[in-house]
């Protein structure tokens, strides 16, 4: 399975491209709930600073994605910086597992057939699948 996009780490700078769109929009959504400052302020701050002729929506998914690089790129604290390395991580784990998913026949057994029902509840993914990249997530050594 070939990673989402091409984030690079530049040491205290990221770059991104448009195949990067999907993780530039959960970055921003992220970092509005967190509060993230960049150079030039939050996200609403930032936006008032770029071109008029966009959209006047704080919503990143209606944005394009150079805007959002744009405002991420002005980042630079670590933990800032790594919010971006766990939400790329992921969502690479999350497009990986949901293509498993798909793809696999799994056993008929009637186990198996409740938790494929219940991971396919519309409300599962809200409700019970919390992602990896919020603060304090530390994994478990399954004990």
């Amino acid at each position: 399975m070939e990673p989402m996009g091409r984030l690079t780490s530049l040491g205290a700078t990221c770059s991104f491209t448009e195949a990067d769109n999907e993780i530039l929009v959960d970055i921003v959504m992220h970092s509005q709930g967190l509060g993230i400052s960049g150079a030039k302020g939050p996200w609403g701050k930032f936006l008032a600073t770029v071109d008029r002729a966009l959209p006047e929506s704080l919503d990143p998914s209606k944005l394009p994605w150079n805007v959002l690089a744009s405002f991420v790129e002005t980042w630079r604290e670590e933990k800032d910086l790594e919010i971006i390395k766990r939400v790329r991580e992921y969502l690479n784990f999350k497009r990986t597992a949901d293509a498993l998913e798909s793809s696999e026949e799994w056993p008929n057994y009637p186990e198996e057939k409740l938790a494929r029902r219940t991971r396919q509840h519309p409300l599962f993914s809200r409700d019970y699948n919390f992602p990896s990249y919020h603060e304090d997530w530390e994994p478990s050594d399954g004990h």
